[in-house]
């Protein structure tokens, strides 16, 4: 039994040019991934087409890795999805300042609007 586990892999040898699919396994996979609360998720993704627990890399691009072939895993993480949370209302500590609005409040948001246009203008060849 344990000797029969211990024999070694067929070496794939691959030469230029050769397809990478050599077990036909299907171009696409979909995965619907849903994020935990607690930790991430790390997979290793397979590129080279060569692991036995394809899509999910098992090293076997190491093989081709020394025959010269760059390719390796691509590293997927899946973190925790943020929390969702509702936009907050500017409130200011003086009351003065709820009822009106500043002058430069005022003539400073103006200010920015026009320069805005102005600049839109320029651009365009209006000015």
């Amino acid at each position: 039994m344990g000797q029969q586990a211990c024999k070694p892999l067929p070496r794939i040898m691959r030469k230029a040019g050769d397809p990478m699919n050599v077990f036909n396994l299907p171009s696409v996979h979909q995965e619907i991934i849903y994020p935990t609360h607690k930790r991430t998720l790390n997979f290793s993704v397979c590129r080279c087409w060569q692991s036995t627990k394809f899509p999910i890399c098992d090293n076997s691009h190491k093989v081709l890795q020394k025959q010269g072939c760059n390719c390796g895993p691509a590293m997927l993480e899946v973190r925790h999805a943020p929390s969702v949370t509702e936009p907050r209302e500017f409130r200011s500590t003086s009351e003065s300042s709820k009822d009106k609005l500043s002058t430069g409040s005022l003539f400073g948001g103006a200010a920015s609007v026009a320069a805005a246009v102005a600049a839109g203008g320029h651009a365009l060849g209006y000015f």
